[in-house]
């Protein structure tokens, strides 16, 4: 599971459906949302989805060139066993330049509250028609505007966990500046407690170490940020 996989489905502007559906295979990809080998029934089960509703949207997110499928090599004993299914991988640039982005705020109890909102909308798209002879559409329906169970919780979970992937963004646009070592020894170790309007808190290990990345890194952080950086000692 990638949190930062996760994280980047949701802020996709998406329909309900659509949207749960790309969250839950998200969360079985890597950071770069490739290497991701649910079954389409593991996929209905975790969505609340029929197999026929997700293997719908899967084209459609493939249509539109969001995601790649690598279909699995041949056998060539056909008795064989063992080995892995299809292989999905989320191109989140495409799917940036496609479905364009929503603006979460960088609370977390905020992004929280503007997703159940989103749910409970009346609007869709056309990626977000429902098959009228679908029974489990409907049931899909009062889940997501439930903020139910199955992915929702993997959906909440990346809310939580959103500080910290955009801690590793952040820390990927440090290493222009920083050397290597540096990096591996004072700003690896930090981690983000809090991100707000007004300010970021980070935590490091020792007293030593919050003296030297105040020394060190507190203003190049400000700078990038464009926010008071406070570090505290754990």
């Amino acid at each position: 599971m990638s949190s930062v996989a996760v994280n980047q489905a949701m802020q996709l502007k998406l329909g309900r459906s659509p949207s749960f559906l790309l969250v839950c295979l998200a969360h079985h990809a890597n950071q770069q949302g490739g290497n991701a080998y649910p079954t389409v029934e593991r996929l209905a089960a975790e969505s609340k989805m029929s197999v026929r509703t997700v293997q719908r949207y899967l084209e459609k997110f493939r249509d539109d060139g969001v995601l790649k499928v690598e279909k699995p090599a041949r056998r060539s004993n056909p008795g064989g066993k063992g080995g892995r299914g299809t292989t999905y991988r989320i191109d989140f640039a495409q799917a940036h330049s496609k479905y364009g982005l929503i603006s979460f705020p960088w609370s977390t109890s905020g992004a929280v509250q503007e997703l159940k909102m989103s749910a409970q909308s009346k609007s869709r798209d056309s990626l977000d028609e429902e098959d009228p002879a679908d029974p489990v559409s409907k049931e899909s329906s009062v889940v997501t505007e439930n903020f139910g169970r199955g992915c929702a919780e993997v959906m909440a979970r990346g809310l939580r966990d959103s500080s910290q992937s955009r801690w590793t963004m952040a820390k990927n646009k440090l290493r222009v500046e920083i050397p290597e070592p540096a990096m591996e020894k004072f700003i690896e170790p930090l981690r983000m407690i809090e991100f707000s309007d007004s300010r970021i808190v980070l935590e490091a290990q020792s007293s030593f170490h919050v003296n030297w990345v105040e020394r060190n890194i507190v203003h190049i952080l400000e700078r990038l940020f464009r926010r008071r950086v406070k570090v505290t000692k754990a």
